[in-house]
């Protein structure tokens, strides 16, 4: 029959509301609760068991819905036997799913006139009685079928149900009662005092054997003791399997002549409370369904309890649901749900508790099979375990709705939950304070941590961090050999220590791309920023980093290198390896500009003598500072470092001891070559007197500066290839053939030449008076007695009023190190990709991670 795996079979089921037909034929107040079923296995009793599920605690009248008729009672037909359901079955696996509506209510004005068309669908009776009653005009007629020693198949009508049980009551035998047509068996029989002696007077009206009956009489709750020997016999048949198939009807008729009467004098009393005794075995509220549930043993390994009262059941032959996607934000539960194991089911719960918070707890929990609850007021409940035949857990009872409030103080809440979710943020910051991670819980889990949760997890954290920069270190041999391979040109050297001749022990490693080197050759002015910054691992250490600039005054990085430490040997370790690369082996013609690290003044002075050496002005101010404080004395510091020519700058020396007597002296302890622009060279065309740049670049990998260290180098390289396809891409926007930045420059120089006055001499030479300084300019040798633009290559406002003198345009002066052709042969190097560690050679032996050196003093607290 249903034999497409792919097809999902589905009924629906509308509840707690009533027919209406005034004004329009409706099913008014109702809900939807949807059932996914197997067709080759839909019985009576399972469909039955839905509607308990559902709330029911008596079986009201259930119908289906017949497609392409129209919604009234011809469109209606009432599920009550064995046809009627095949009818539904066929529905199912014609159309993949039915309509279910289910009525609790007998509506006496509008339902009894189609009381009839449940009369008319009677079948063949054996024999026939009949008894005029006191209590009631008109007569009730039964019939019963013998259908075996223990089985009797009633058919009321007319009079009562009381008269019913009356005659029932007058037989000895074993009776069971299906109601037929229209009532069901639990819904009439369990409310025995419900009266019915208004549908006698009922018209009847057949329709084709389909039926449907409306009606809204108040239904008792009290429970006759025939009524519990019936329930619990039927119950205790179906759990035993019993081979008896019989087919017991409850007909209204309104034809009571030629009747016998059933003997009520028959039934003892001491034989009905025998019958009753034998039948505790079944359950008042409820049936057993026919076949075996997820809960039985042997239809789910050791799985043997009852998932009764819980929406949503997995059958054996269910067509399995899918599969969990460990990565979603929320689990989104359904029956059929597949997980690996019981361990990602259980992660799935914890995962779904703390997002939504409500408060679950596991009431079994094995390996092979999980129950999980809520709260004891909430109905929320799922269950789940391992299907052999998939070899898979799978979700086969579920109730979705919860009835609780949300709260964030969750036990679900574990460490490795914290540690999942925070993993990233703490290997960024592994001096991240407990308090901090704890408020991060509260804010973005919206759960309450504890704080030695927070600690433990922050704790667990960085020991597997530990562990993996062993791991990378491990497979730097192969790193290595693999930048070599794929970016040809490229410099990578690794020093280790011997350890008695056995392993190596990292030491140092420097790194220069081939693209980065030849970058800088082709088309940024041989001017070097170099600076160390500390490195947040485990394993400590300095990163040395040499950065360039380009033709718009921005950082072009060159090298990279991780040392123990910024000292003498590893200052000149790492500039011998970059003199080398940039091919200037002894400085000569090269600027660098380094802040005032430990060491490396003596390193430029004994190892670098030809070496165009400057320092940072900021550094020095920092450190001059400390003595000579106040913002006009800042001021004036500035000035006389950005003074261009000698004069200049003695004036401006003079106005600061004015501020302070010695504080001249104090800044003149610093050689002045190193941080005044009244001695600079001009050959690097670059009149810049801080450091920035470079340490630009350091806060710039300041994330990768907390990972292990293949990690860092590879996030380092992938920011710079990515930032050089940018800046290529950019350039070839340009609208002129100079450097946004220079031209930038250039503006303002050409403003300030307004406020000049020059005299020409006739040939290239010109005076020109600014604001009563008065400085000589010659454009055949591009000079100007005030040295900026000599100095930076860009025109000075007094050059600029000569040229426009000489009817010349200053764009066409500015130095061909600020051109787009200069600027585009830096980036035109490309940086290639690097294929993964699974193709890393591993030929070498690993390298272990340098010795952590515990630095003196007493240790910071870690709170």
């Amino acid at each position: 029959m249903a034999d497409d795996p792919e097809v999902v079979y589905v009924l629906r089921y509308f509840y707690g509301g009533i027919f209406r037909t005034n004004p329009k034929f409706e099913y008014e107040n109702g809900t939807v609760e949807r059932f996914q079923v197997d067709p080759d296995r839909l019985c009576l009793w399972d469909i039955l068991d839905n509607v308990k599920l559902l709330g029911y605690d008596h079986h009201p009248f259930v119908y289906y819905r017949v497609p392409g008729l129209e919604f009234n009672c011809d469109g209606l037909v009432l599920i009550h036997n064995d046809d009627t359901v095949q009818q539904v079955v066929n529905l199912l696996i014609e159309r993949g799913s039915v309509d279910i509506y289910i009525d609790h209510k007998i509506d006496i004005d509008e339902g009894c006139q189609k009381i009839n068309e449940v009369a008319k669908s009677s079948k063949g009776k054996v024999g026939e009685y009949s008894k005029e009653t006191d209590d009631s005009d008109d007569d009730i007629d039964v019939e019963i079928e013998e259908l075996g020693d223990d089985v009797l198949n009633l058919e009321a009508a007319g009079e009562g149900l009381n008269a019913v049980i009356e005659r029932l009551r007058a037989n000895s035998e074993e009776v069971r009662v299906v109601a037929n047509e229209g009532a069901l068996l639990g819904g009439v029989f369990e409310d025995l005092e419900t009266e019915v002696d208004a549908y006698s007077n009922c018209e009847l009206k057949e329709d084709d054997g389909q039926h449907c009956f409306l009606y809204d009489v108040e239904l008792l709750s009290d429970v006759d003791e025939e009524v519990v020997f019936i329930r619990r016999k039927l119950a205790g048949k179906q759990k035993n399997r019993s081979s008896i198939s019989t087919k017991l009807d409850l007909d209204v008729s309104d034809d009571s002549n030629d009747e016998e009467h059933v003997n009520e004098n028959e039934v003892r009393d001491d034989a009905l409370e025998e019958h009753v005794v034998k039948g505790m075995d079944g359950k008042l509220h409820g049936y057993e369904s026919d076949y075996l549930d997820s809960s039985d043993p042997g239809e789910y390994g050791d799985n043997d309890e009852s998932d009764e009262e819980i929406i949503g059941t997995y059958s054996g032959k269910k067509i399995l649901g899918p599969r969990y996607d460990p990565k979603c934000a929320i689990p989104t539960w359904e029956v059929g749900l597949r997980f690996e194991d019981n361990i990602q089911f259980k992660e799935a719960i914890k995962k779904y508790s703390v997002a939504k918070g409500v408060r679950l707890k596991f009431v079994k929990n094995e390996p092979k099979r999980t129950r999980v609850h809520c709260r004891e007021t909430c109905p929320w409940k799922i269950y789940a375990s391992y299907d052999g035949r998939y070899d898979c857990y799978v979700v086969k009872t579920y109730n979705s709705k919860h009835m609780c409030f949300r709260n964030n103080k969750n036990t679900m809440l574990s460490c490795k939950m914290i540690q999942k979710a925070f993993r990233d943020r703490i290997l960024m910051d592994p001096k991240m304070k407990v308090a901090a991670l704890k408020e991060m819980c509260q804010t973005e889990l919206g759960a309450y941590a504890t704080y030695d949760m927070c600690r433990r997890a922050r704790k667990t954290v960085l020991k597997e961090m530990h562990g993996s920069y062993v791991e990378e270190f491990a497979n730097l041999w192969g790193y290595a050999a693999e930048l070599l391979q794929s970016n040809p040109d490229s410099t990578v050297t690794i020093q280790v220590d011997r350890e008695n001749g056995r392993s190596a022990r990292f030491h140092r490693m420097y790194v220069c791309l081939g693209a980065l080197k030849q970058g800088w050759r082709d088309g940024c002015r041989p001017f070097i920023g170099i600076d160390g910054c500390f490195l947040k691992s485990v394993t400590k250490g300095v990163l040395l980093v040499a950065v360039g600039r380009d033709g718009n005054n921005q950082m072009f990085p060159v090298a990279w290198a991780i040392v123990e430490g910024e000292g003498k040997e590893s200052w000149r370790w790492f500039l011998q390896k970059l003199m080398v690369d940039l091919k200037h082996p002894n400085g000569e013609g090269l600027t660098l500009m380094p802040d005032m690290q430990k060491g490396l003044i003596p390193v430029l002075q004994e190892s670098f003598s030809e070496v165009d050496h400057r320092m940072c002005a900021r550094h020095i101010y920092a450190s001059w500072h400390k003595k000579w404080k106040g913002m006009n004395r800042k001021v004036q510091f500035w000035n006389t470092v950005r003074a261009t020519f000698v004069e200049d700058f003695d004036e401006q020396l003079q106005k600061l001891d004015t501020l302070g007597i010695n504080s001249s002296n104090d800044l003149l302890k610093t050689p002045v070559q190193c941080w005044s622009k009244a001695y600079f060279k001009g050959t690097s065309k670059c009149d810049v007197v801080d450091n920035n740049m470079a340490e630009a670049f350091n806060g710039w990998i300041i994330e990768a500066r907390c990972k292990p260290i293949i990690s860092m180098l590879e996030e380092i390289r992938t920011m710079v290839m990515n930032r050089m396809n940018v800046k290529r891409s950019w350039a070839k926007t340009w609208r002129t053939n100079v450097s946004p930045r220079a031209l930038q420059k250039l503006e303002r120089n050409i403003e300030n030449s307004t406020h000049c006055r020059l005299v020409w001499n006739g040939d290239g030479g010109f005076e020109v008076n600014h604001f009563g300084n008065q400085h000589t300019v010659d454009l055949k040798k591009l000079t100007c007695t005030c040295r900026e633009w000599e100095i930076n290559g860009i025109p000075c406002c007094h050059a600029v009023c000569a040229m426009y003198h000489d009817s010349k345009e200053p764009e066409a002066y500015i130095s061909e190190w600020y051109s787009k052709e200069k600027y585009l042969s830096s980036y035109n190097h490309i940086l290639q990709p690097v294929r993964g560690k699974k193709f890393w050679s591993k030929e070498l032996p690993p390298i272990l991670p340098p010795i952590v050196k515990v630095q003196p003093g007493r240790p910071k607290k870690i709170e």
